[in-house]
């Protein structure tokens, strides 16, 4: 039974022409037991195409995204009189990064972390000593720290925090040199 499958036109020749990466491998060599046939049919004739490969337009407004804590809390905060302040003083500074577009303070395109929010320790676990962030080193944190957020004194901050992780401090290697063999001590005779 010869089953005929109308898909895009780079399948027509993938039994055909030569395999050069493994997926196609892979996949040729599942698909040569069968008996099949490729054909191509242009969007306009082809009337039995599947409703996610031809999705409306105005899906695409029905999708969201989710917005992270750390956003609606850095918003409140600055909703505060004290967050005001902190904005406002950042952003009067000559020749500095900082703007605030969108409730948000950014120094570059950097979110700012004050430190009145208390967020910088969830933040240096969460890119520190979460299963995704593995227990990194210094320079690895900081570099994923530095990519999205900046404080004054980022860098302390990260190299105290590594420095009181227990699992990195458990797991850490002794930089010593091997402390040798053992001596007895020998006894002294003259006890009596």
């Amino acid at each position: 039974m010869a089953i005929t499958f109308k898909l895009s036109q780079t399948l027509r020749g993938l039994l055909t022409s030569a395999c050069h990466t493994p997926k196609q491998q892979k996949w040729a060599s599942r698909l040569i037991g069968y008996s099949f046939d490729i054909l191509y049919r242009p969007g306009r004739h082809n009337q039995a195409a599947d409703f996610l490969s031809r999705p409306p337009s105005s899906i695409f407004l029905a999708i969201s995204s989710p917005v992270p804590e750390i956003i609606t809390k850095l918003k409140k905060y600055y909703q505060t009189t004290t967050g005001q302040q902190e904005k406002n003083k950042l952003i009067g500074i000559p020749n500095s990064d900082f703007n605030f577009p969108n409730d948000l303070l950014y120094h570059g395109q950097r979110l700012y972390i004050p430190s009145t929010t208390n967020l910088r320790p969830s933040i240096l676990h969460e890119f520190h000593a979460t299963p995704s962030a593995r227990h990194s080193g210094l320079k690895a944190t900081l570099a994923r720290l530095a990519a999205s957020f900046y404080w004054e004194g980022m860098h302390k901050d990260t190299k105290m925090f590594i420095r009181e992780c227990l699992p990195c401090q458990q797991n850490k290697p002794i930089n010593k040199k091997p402390l040798g063999l053992l001596q007895p001590i020998p006894l002294n005779q003259n006890l009596g």
